[in-house]
């Protein structure tokens, strides 16, 4: 790309930009076909409330995984998924009646609208040939590959996040682009909920050059963002309390979300590790939070073992360097640096943040690119066009792991239970079918407690007390709720169970064509002081023994 001229690339710009598309839906597709199972709890929750807004049951969750709500009900409100995705699926559904295709196509538009926007943004800031590079190294990114394929919000929030930054660059802003910022920050914080913290930064931004009426300004923007968010506002407000409702403190700064609280009697909140661990706890946790949302441009994300794992950008970090020297482009990039750190440093709160940076990592793209282009000026373009290949080369392997990732035998197990619940269950039965058929709640519909993570003493007595009548145990189970692999465990290539010990109220109905999962019904009583554990220690965020992994 290096190699052709600067007005050979003005000219063939439009064909350039339809070729790294085309590519993108290609790498796209076969990701898509591969994987025909939601990617975890919040992909599901999005197809189910819109199930339940389709069937009349309002922005709602049958799924009880806020383990702590005193709520026993079928249909409870939904309190940790923000709307707009939901609408959009609901909508879809409305033409296309429930399926999970369906929304992986509207995944692939997201994902491909949002790559534009980024597109868009990278050529207002670096130029025509940076912004080219740069949509060609988010069309090859992990992440976004796998949530282009997914009925996730991260693609549409991103899209809505530089959209927001392409309507406040402006030396002085006017009252219809404030109009516009408090409607698309709105929609921003309709899909996810950083989207309040992209509403601050505009805010303060607003302020900034807002120039002679910045406070009319600035409060004709916070009004428009309300006025957008009202109806959501209102719901929240009615149905939890608080306008600005949602559960997702409950990640923050906690030892354990996913212990058994109605039986320890405690919810889990922010203040739990200075409470329990001290302040040494919390500067660590810190620590390795931070370490944790600078990994795109460190480590990179390979050693998590997610499917949307990538390798370092650090290149792209020290590119980003050489572009900075310039003073023009370090006064643009003063809005992309307001509207991200907010964001950024909230998610040193969270355990799982790698997901949540996306727009972070195109930012670094973004600048990378615009150094790669400052180096071809400085060292020339053969130089530059070997940094160009040797900045795409560490994507060659992440790559090939996300085009090889294929859970169709694993969707087909957990449709095959999700089935058998549908016949067999009836409609006001608990069950528990975490992690995988979990995934389809939105097709068996019965009202689901999530396994809690927790020691058994603990965690039979919440199942009784849900009046939990089945339970699903699959080959991920034990892995991810570790007290349980002293009763169930895979061998060590996963190809049959190793040990199947059940509790005596435990008694086994069903057992899947592959073997790999097992559907128990709960009869008779949990014994007193069953599996009792004396001076029981504290968890860690894992809620595992002191003496590590019990497998």
């Amino acid at each position: 790309m290096f190699k052709m001229s600067a007005d050979s690339i003005l000219r063939r710009e439009p064909v350039i930009l339809l070729v790294i598309l085309l590519l993108a839906v290609i790498l796209r597709l076969p990701v898509l076909v591969r994987n025909p199972i939601p990617a975890g709890d919040g992909v599901a929750s999005n197809l189910e409330a819109a199930v339940n807004l389709r069937e009349g049951y309002g922005f709602s969750t049958m799924r009880k995984w806020t383990l702590y709500s005193e709520s026993m009900d079928d249909f409870r409100p939904e309190g940790n998924r923000q709307p707009v995705m939901t609408l959009l699926i609901y909508a879809l559904f409305f033409i296309t009646g429930p399926g999970f295709t369906v929304t992986q196509i509207l995944s692939l538009l997201t994902g491909l609208l949002c790559l534009f926007m980024c597109w868009l943004w990278a050529r207002k800031n670096f130029g025509v040939l940076p912004a080219l590079f740069a949509l060609l190294v988010l069309s090859v990114t992990p992440l976004f590959i796998w949530y282009s394929t997914q009925p996730d919000s991260l693609m549409l929030f991103t899209a809505l996040f530089f959209t927001v930054l392409l309507i406040a660059d402006r030396e002085a802003l006017s009252f219809r682009r404030v109009i516009l910022l408090g409607i698309f920050t709105g929609f921003a914080y309709l899909t996810r909920t950083q989207g309040m913290l992209l509403a601050f930064s505009i805010g303060l931004w607003v302020l900034f050059r807002g120039r002679g009426k910045r406070i009319l300004k600035l409060l004709l923007f916070v009004t428009v963002f309300i006025l957008t968010c009202l109806p959501w506002f209102a719901r929240n407000l009615t149905v939890f309390g608080s306008p600005t409702y949602t559960q997702g403190g409950q990640f923050l700064l906690n030892e354990n979300h996913w212990a058994a609280w109605e039986v320890r009697d405690t919810e889990p909140k922010p203040t739990d590790m200075l409470r329990h661990q001290g302040v040494g706890a919390v500067a660590a946790y810190l620590a390795k939070g931070t370490l944790r949302v600078l990994e795109p441009i460190t480590t990179g994300s390979l050693h998590r073992g997610e499917s949307f794992g990538q390798s370092s950008m650090a290149g792209f970090a020290i590119l980003a360097l050489l572009a900075l020297r310039s003073k023009d482009l370090r006064k643009k990039m003063i809005l992309p640096l307001i509207a991200a750190l907010p964001p950024i440093a909230a998610l040193v709160l969270h355990e799982h943040s790698g997901r949540y940076l996306a727009f972070f990592i195109v930012i670094v793209t973004g600048l990378g690119s615009a150094g790669l282009l400052s180096l071809s000026r400085t060292a020339g373009k053969k130089i530059a066009t070997a940094a160009g290949v040797l900045l795409l080369l560490p994507f060659l392997y992440p790559l090939g792991l996300i085009l090889s990732e294929n859970s169709v035998e694993r969707a087909a197990e957990a449709q095959e239970i999700s089935q058998w619940l549908a016949e067999n269950v009836q409609a006001d039965e608990w069950v528990i079918t975490y992690p995988n058929a979990e995934l389809f709640i939105w097709k068996y519909r019965r009202p689901t407690l999530t396994m809690p993570n927790d020691y058994e003493m603990l965690l039979w007595p919440c199942l009784a007390e849900h009046g939990v009548r089945y339970i699903v145990i699959d080959s991920y189970l034990p892995l991810l709720r570790p007290h349980l692999s002293n009763r169930w465990r895979r061998t060590p290539g996963g190809s049959d169970w190793q040990l199947i010990d059940p509790p005596d109220f435990l008694h086994e109905v069903y057992r899947s064509e592959s073997g790999r999962s097992i559907i128990y019904e709960m009869v008779g009583h949990v014994p007193d002081g069953f599996m009792h554990t004396d001076n029981l220690p504290r968890d860690n965020m894992r809620a595992l023994p002191p003496a590590g992994n019990p497998w």
